[in-house]
Parts: structure tokens; C-alpha cells; sequence
């Protein structure tokens, strides 16, 4: 266990570098703009974090989204290195390797194209060996193998999909324990939370079974009423579970009918109740949750950015890519 005055110096790094990261209304402006990859390197090439980045990566939309991704992976990584517990950045960073190892599930039992991911730590040479050292990818492997040869046949990919969703949702109390901290325990409780709401609804949308939902989403969940009522809820009730599981504020409104657009508008209020629980973090002088919550923010950020970019490339329109935004101002 870490002591807070163990974080003095990255606590001040990213007390600097908070001051560079876009504030609600700058995203907001810039959303509204339809902004070109050249106008969004220009502002993002001044930060610390993007800076190294290439001038001529702004030639093309969707590459220069996936050098912004790389760059603030890169510097998540190289923050952690130099804070007492490199811990602090796992939740952020665990699924670029859940996202892989579904890829690499799917192409072992689904007869899918293997396609790497790029910012993952699966190496793409001798992956079972690599995921057998790593204990949290090795579970979730052995489950997958054990559903796979109960199959008898090629196992269907949205299983795999279901299960990623459910391992990540397992996890997550297990990769922020370690930083001892009693915010960042209360995001990770509320994010587990949400995170498992928002598959369930993923799910649900996608027409799964009920009882696959609870095999393989809700299986590691501790036993929730709330959450099982979510998941056998019959499309018109879905609403009135929604409020048993988060809240009757978030859930007015919310039906299966109004598909992806209503999903992005209930995952844009889970992440500002997220925001809200880190707000105390600012006023923490020296500890983890200063850059755990520097680290959400920054990921967050990213994430933002990258809308744009994609956006511009597919020419949508500002309203549209501004809803797609987290904590932003239109």
C-alpha cells in the first residue's frame, strides 16, 4: 500500500497538466464548427501529451484519430511508470487487451479474421502462452474454451462479445482496489454499475436471450435483483426496470425502440454521475486519485477528439458528432 505523500511527484505533473486539457466549452465550440483534422492538430500539438505527434498525420481524418489514440495510450503508459503504483492506469487500459483478445477468441472458435489490436499488449505471436502468464485473460480464456467444446461446432462470436463485456464488468473492482483510495473504489463500484446496464441494453437491443444475458454478462455480478429484472425485463417494461437499476431521472423516456441514439444519451448522463464522483479528486493534494482522475478526464478527452476526427472523415453532421461527446457544452 502507497502512501499519498508516494505521489508528490506525478500528482504534480498532472496538476500542470490539467491545465492544458480542452474545457467543456472549447469542445463544444469546436463541435459546432465541423472543425477540419488540420484545425484540431493545431490546438492539440500545444499539450504535452499530443505533442509529438506528426504534423502530417492531419492529411487523413482516420489516421490522424488513431495517432491521437496511440499517443495518449503511450503517454498513459509512461505517466504510470513513473507513479508508486503503476496500477492506477489498468481500468483505462485493460480494453484495448479485452478488445484483442476478443479478436483473437473469435478467430479461434468463430472461424473469424484474426485482426490485432494495435495498442494492445497480446503479442501476435504464441497469444496462448502470452494470456496463460496474464491471470485476468487466462479466466476469461478458459471459460471460452469450456463454452466452446460444450458447442461441438463453431461457437457463435456473440457469445465471445458477451463474455468480454462480462469479464470486463468482473474485473473492475479488482483493478482499482489496489490504490487503496475510497473514490476511486466509489467510481469503479458506479462504473461497474453502469457498465453492466449498459450491456444488458447492448444485448437486449441485439435480441439475446435473457438467459444467455445472465450466463455470460451478469455471471461474476454479485446476485443484484435490479439488474436480473434488467435483463428479463419484456421490452415495453424496459424503461420501469431501467429506474429499479439506475435511476427513474435517467430512465424517463428510455426505450428499445429509440435504439443506439437512446443508449448514447443514457451512457452520456452515467458518465457525468462518473465525473461527479471524481470532482473531489481535484482538492486531493497528493495521492492516486488525483491521477486516476487526471487519467479519466484525459481518456475522456481523447475519446472527444477522436468523434471529431471521425466525424469530418464521414461527414457527419455537428449535431450529431456533439451528441456523440462526453461532458461537453453545445
Amino acid at each position: 500500500m502507497t502512501r499519498p505523500t508516494d505521489w508528490c511527484y506525478p500528482s504534480g505533473v498532472v496538476a500542470v497538466l490539467e491545465t492544458s486539457l480542452f474545457g467543456s466549452g472549447t469542445l463544444g465550440e469546436l463541435a459546432g464548427s465541423a472543425p477540419s483534422p488540420d484545425e484540431i492538430f493545431s490546438r492539440v500539438r500545444r499539450s504535452r501529451v499530443y505533442g509529438a505527434v506528426e504534423a502530417s498525420e492531419a492529411d487523413d481524418a482516420m489516421r490522424a484519430a488513431a495517432s491521437l489514440e496511440s499517443a495518449v495510450v503511450g503517454f498513459a503508459r509512461s505517466l504510470a511508470a513513473q507513479c508508486p503504483d503503476e496500477r492506477v492506469a489498468d481500468v483505462f487500459l485493460v480494453e484495448y487487451d479485452l478488445r484483442d483478445l476478443s479478436n483473437y477468441l473469435k478467430w479461434k472458435y468463430c472461424g473469424a479474421e484474426r485482426r490485432p489490436v494495435e495498442l494492445s499488449t497480446l503479442p501476435e505471436e504464441r497469444t496462448d502462452q502470452f494470456i496463460v502468464e496474464q491471470p485476468r485473460l487466462a479466466r476469461l480464456a478458459e471459460a471460452t474454451a469450456e463454452v466452446a467444446e460444450a458447442a461441438e461446432g463453431q461457437m457463435p462470436s456473440y457469445i465471445i462479445d458477451l463474455m468480454i463485456d462480462g469479464a470486463f464488468i468482473g474485473m473492475l473492482p479488482e483493478l482499482t482496489e489496489p490504490l487503496s483510495s475510497e473514490i476511486v473504489d466509489e467510481w469503479a463500484a458506479e462504473r461497474r454499475r453502469t457498465a453492466a446496464v449498459e450491456a444488458v441494453v447492448r444485448a437486449k437491443m441485439a435480441g439475446v436471450s435473457s438467459s444467455d444475458i445472465h450466463h455470460y454478462v451478469l455471471a461474476r455480478l454479485p446476485s443484484e435483483s435490479a439488474m436480473a429484472t434488467l435483463a428479463d425485463a419484456a421490452p415495453d417494461n424496459l424503461s420501469k426496470a431501467l429506474a429499479d437499476a439506475v435511476s427513474p431521472e435517467i430512465a424517463e423516456g428510455f426505450t428499445l425502440a429509440a435504439g443506439p441514439s437512446g443508449l448514447l444519451d443514457l451512457t452520456a448522463q452515467f458518465d457525468a454521475a462518473l465525473e461527479r464522483i471524481l470532482e473531489p479528486a481535484r482538492y486531493v493534494a497528493s495521492g492516486p486519485e488525483r491521477v486516476f482522475s487526471f487519467l479519466w478526464h484525459l481518456f475522456r478527452e481523447n475519446r472527444n477528439l477522436r468523434a471529431l476526427l471521425g466525424g469530418s472523415a464521414g461527414g457527419i453532421e455537428p449535431e450529431v458528432v456533439a451528441r456523440s461527446m462526453r461532458g461537453v457544452n453545445v
